[in-house]
């Protein structure tokens, strides 16, 4: 009898499965402030057993598969980069045989660029002069796609009545009507279509027979750039085999770093550290060589919580001019004839415990081409400087 039931339960399934499903439109998120989270979603059917998720990628108007992928729910989390796209999906019964598959639904993911604010002007309003104001703000990434609005301290809002970008999204201008305004202390608020946002506060709305008087911290200038300055020491590890017992390679450099500051995932910048050292064996005292070293470098940076740390890869070259030389024999070797060239390359971890102080610390491989020979060297070092 139960065999008999369960098995008019799948005619039934079978006779009034239909598929009802209706793509709606894709809604995202943000996970940890830099990875995109789109969801899919669509109505969801009761006699089916699970469906399959198709997504296919247009380019140069051909759409081809990028993804294939079943679930039991009724959505589905991918992560997509910006581009063109489509997806259908395609529910299956409890035999697990394909029901009608729906209309493809095309829809688009654009780049969230990360909004920069610099500064507005003016740096207040007073009701009852203008029947309409315009504040001017200024920074980078700013798109008609975001929400910008005035956000008082008590958590009161006021959105403008429209909104103007300018200078290649470097400049905004928001237009407010007299009426819209009230008293009060402000922030000027963005916010993406993605989600990042950024703010900056200062703005006084006043009226014409009441000042506000308050002390206003100037808002710091936002720099495309981040300038670092910090001195490094540094040792050698020969990799060459060759034994160095009694000396101890180690010198002091000067590191002077300029890094961007605005990209959305990774910063780019250059380095150039000229540097000092002596092979002087600290344990015995003798003198063999000093040298100054001139090394620039090529920097892709990626910072972390909210910019207090950071990793930094480098690659570049560099040249050794040795200063002074012992004599071999009876004759002084020419420190001229002794300058050597090296590719150089290495990754290092940064650290912001205060909010212009740094500690760096790092290792980089060096592969030394000279006249008579070929070496390379571990470098670890550290660093403690400042960041502008």
């Amino acid at each position: 009898m139960a065999t008999k039931t369960l098995f008019f339960s799948f005619l039934f399934s079978l006779f009034f499965f239909h598929f009802s499903l209706h793509a709606q439109t894709s809604d995202f998120f943000i996970e940890r402030q830099t990875r995109f989270v789109q969801r899919l979603s669509w109505t969801p059917d009761e006699y089916a057993l699970r469906y399959e998720v198709e997504i296919e990628r247009e380019e140069e108007g051909i759409f081809t598969r990028l993804f294939l992928e079943s679930t039991e729910e009724s959505s589905i989390l991918v992560s997509l980069p910006p581009g063109s796209y489509r997806y259908r999906v395609t529910p299956y019964n409890l035999l697990n045989r394909p029901g009608r598959i729906t209309e493809w639904l095309e829809f688009e993911i654009i780049q969230a660029l990360d909004p920069v604010l610099s500064g507005f002007s003016p740096q207040s309003f007073t009701i009852g002069r203008y029947d309409e104001y315009v504040l001017r703000i200024f920074g980078d990434n700013l798109i008609s796609e975001d929400e910008m609005y005035l956000l008082g301290y008590d958590g009161g809002m006021i959105m403008p009545e429209r909104i103007q970008i300018l200078n290649e999204g470097r400049e905004a201008r928001l237009y407010f009507s007299g009426s819209q305004l009230v008293e009060g202390l402000y922030h000027v608020y963005v916010k993406n279509p993605g989600g990042l946002d950024a703010s900056i506060s200062g703005l006084i709305i006043s009226s014409e027979d009441i000042e506000i008087l308050l002390e206003v911290e100037e808002p710091e200038p936002h720099w495309p750039v981040n300038i670092y300055l910090g001195l490094n020491w540094f040792t050698f590890i020969n990799l060459s085999g060759e034994s160095h017992s009694e000396q101890f390679h180690s010198g002091l450099a000067l590191r002077v770093s300029v890094v961007s500051s605005n990209l959305s995932f990774f910063n780019i910048g250059l380095e150039l550290a000229p540097a000092w050292y002596s092979i002087n064996s600290l344990l015995t005292g003798k003198e063999t060589t000093q040298s100054l070293l001139l090394e620039a470098n090529f920097l892709l940076q990626k910072q972390f919580f909210d910019r207090t740390m950071a990793l930094t890869f480098r690659a570049g070259a560099g040249m050794i001019q040795p200063m002074y030389i012992m004599p071999v024999g009876h004759e002084t070797q020419d420190p001229l004839n002794n300058v050597s060239f090296y590719a150089n390359t290495g990754l290092s971890f940064l650290w912001m415990p205060l909010e212009r102080l740094y500690i760096e610390a790092g290792v980089n491989y060096s592969f030394i081409f000279e006249i008579e020979r070929i070496q390379d060297r571990l470098r670890p070092w550290i660093s403690i400087g400042t960041r502008f």
